[in-house]
């Protein structure tokens, strides 16, 4: 029922004639709404497919925002006038946090032709919000993270950072990575991702999250990563674990720590601790790690020179080679 009632104030706005002037006054089973024109462009873009306001946009996005120059005026904002509880926020769409944008708006809501429309009227691709859980503060990190090729790539186009940091210093790239989107990979390496920024505290680049975790796709991003020969294979993290480490602890059929050394990594790099990749494979008993290091060179005889408590110094255990 709110729903459809926030769908009449949207479309009611649409229709009056003096559509920069605030809505207030109504209350929806104790919620205050106070919107104003821009709020309620956002809250239509962010349920375009039930909006009466985007359905009755027959133009097309584009040539609505020519004909209509108070929706451009909010295409181009820099914040949203959602900004908290109480007036002014709409608590029944969570999504529209403080400083979500237009923007960001046609983003999440999958509405691509919203996107290049807005952005070509002037629609900012950096804008950040706040109050947000899941650190996804910037519409490319977003897009990112999500898989969303065709808005990333207008967003680049729009002249999107392609290294922002949110506040764990996770980039596009990164977040696109993490999750799995081979193509959103690609896209960004295409358009000159830097792969080398590391997150913090922990110091995880692309390589490393790539390497570290498991299922085909992101043995095809490692491959895509390490292909461009932009990307460090041999960058350490807060524990001087190299993507090499990641993979032989990882991995246990060797699969990721091949498509590394065939293309160039350090397999003997040490962490903070003195241990080898080989190390690291016969800790996790990963014979097959331990033999795709033999394939490719690696010294299987090191001793550790300093570990962890608890443990001796030795060469790598279960070392079939040894």
């Amino acid at each position: 029922m709110m729903r459809l009632l926030t769908f009449a104030f949207v479309a009611a706005a649409a229709a009056d004639d003096s559509r920069n002037e605030t809505l207030d006054g109504y209350s929806l089973e104790g919620l205050q709404l106070n919107l104003s024109t821009c709020d309620l462009f956002i809250v239509a873009l962010a349920m375009a497919e039930n909006s009466p306001l985007i359905d009755s946009f027959e133009a097309g996005p584009a040539e609505t925002l020519r004909q209509e120059p108070h929706l451009a005026r909010c295409a181009v904002g820099a914040e949203s006038p959602l900004t908290g509880p109480g007036p002014g926020h709409l608590a029944a769409s969570p999504m529209l946090v403080a400083g979500t944008t237009p923007v960001f708006t046609a983003i999440m809501a999958g509405q691509a032709d919203w996107l290049a429309a807005i952005l070509d009227a002037g629609g900012d691709p950096n804008a950040r919000r706040s109050d947000d859980l899941e650190a996804l503060e910037f519409p490319l990190l977003y897009a990112a993270a999500y898989g969303l090729v065709r808005e990333a790539q207008l967003l680049i186009d729009a002249g999107a950072d392609l290294d922002a940091t949110n506040g764990m210093g996770h980039t596009p790239l990164i977040a696109a990575t993490m999750h799995g989107h081979e193509d959103a990979v690609r896209t960004l390496l295409a358009a000159g991702a830097d792969c080398n920024i590391a997150t913090t505290p922990q110091g995880g680049t692309p390589a490393i999250y790539a390497a570290g975790a498991l299922g085909d796709v992101y043995y095809e991003i490692l491959t895509v990563l390490a292909a461009s020969g932009r990307c460090d294979l041999d960058q350490v993290d807060a524990n001087r674990w190299s993507p090499s480490e990641w993979a032989a602890k990882s991995d246990a059929s060797g699969r990721a720590l091949d498509i590394l050394a065939t293309h160039g990594a350090d397999l003997n790099q040490a962490d903070k601790w003195g241990r080898t990749v080989a190390h690291q494979a016969a800790s996790f008993d990963h014979p097959k790690v331990i033999e795709t290091l033999h394939r490719h060179g690696a010294d299987l005889t090191k001793v550790v020179p300093f570990t962890m408590p608890g443990e001796g110094g030795a060469a790598p255990h279960h070392d079939p080679y040894r």
